[in-house]
């Protein structure tokens, strides 16, 4: 059967067959081939569901990436700094974050800290060279988002303070300050039991001289400890010759300090 032939059957409705001698079978017959020709082969490439899982990867990643949640590359992870209660750890790494800065290079950094709750906040910063981007999160929910020009570092006398300068949610905005990481002078908190031997005024700081019993940390050639206390009602409350179960902590270069202090048995 040519290819005219083929044609012309295909345009034959019911009718034009009936006026033909075709049996059924015939009628069957061409309904089958005409089928058959109008429909396309479709075969199944054996790549495609690895297609189909490549584009979803591709498009996870992106989104990962546009998000800030990971880095792809495993040698240039986000440095995390954590501030505790009376210390911060990874300090260093802050500190190098804060000299790139300093250098106009890019850098990033994410800080974490703790509510009293137990909540865990995450300050995720970025550095472009010029400019900071700030995201702000808690317990993995997003919170906010500023734009800063500044980092700036400045101190008193117990501690050092990163802030972040000219902050803006909207171009419009009036600019305000973000602070970063605080770093406390104190690195170290003991709890002790001790006697008050002096009480001395250098100054305007205000001191007790204290042997101290249990335990005995920091102690060299004697066991007695000048500590600043800086309440001057709670140092006016302490007495000579009387027992103290004490908390303090140990300032860099500098004195120890007293954090609280409450009258024990001899």
């Amino acid at each position: 059967m040519d290819r005219e032939l083929q044609n012309q059957i295909k345009k034959m409705t019911e009718e034009g067959l009936n006026g033909f001698e075709f049996t059924h079978q015939m009628k069957d017959e061409v309904r089958k081939k005409v089928s058959q020709k109008n429909k396309k082969e479709y075969r199944r490439r054996w790549y495609a569901p690895f297609v189909s899982f490549g584009i979803i990867l591709v498009i996870v990643l992106i989104y990962g990436l546009v998000k800030g949640e990971f880095n792809p590359f495993p040698g240039d992870e986000v440095k995390e700094v954590t501030r505790g209660f009376d210390e911060v750890e990874n300090l260093e790494d802050f500190e190098s974050f804060y000299k790139k800065v300093k250098n106009k290079k890019k850098a990033e950094i994410k800080v974490i800290s703790f509510g009293i709750e137990g909540q865990e906040g995450i300050h995720h910063v970025r550095f472009d060279g010029n400019n900071f981007d700030l995201t702000f999160k808690v317990d993995g929910d997003f919170i906010g988002k500023h734009e800063c020009e500044e980092l700036e570092y400045g101190e008193n006398r117990d501690y050092g303070k990163y802030v972040l300068q000219g902050c803006r949610k909207e171009k419009d905005e009036m600019a305000t300050e973000i602070t970063l990481l605080t770093v406390p002078f104190i690195v170290d908190h003991v709890f002790a039991k001790g006697q008050v031997i002096d009480k001395e005024v250098i100054g305007e700081k205000h001191y007790v001289v204290m042997d101290i019993r249990t335990p005995r940390k920091y102690a060299k050639k004697s066991d007695f400890i000048k500590i600043e206390v800086r309440n001057k009602v709670l140092w006016e409350q302490m007495n000579n010759g009387e027992f103290y179960n004490v908390r303090y902590g140990w300032k860099l270069e500098d004195d120890f300090i007293l954090s609280e202090a409450e009258k024990a048995e001899n």
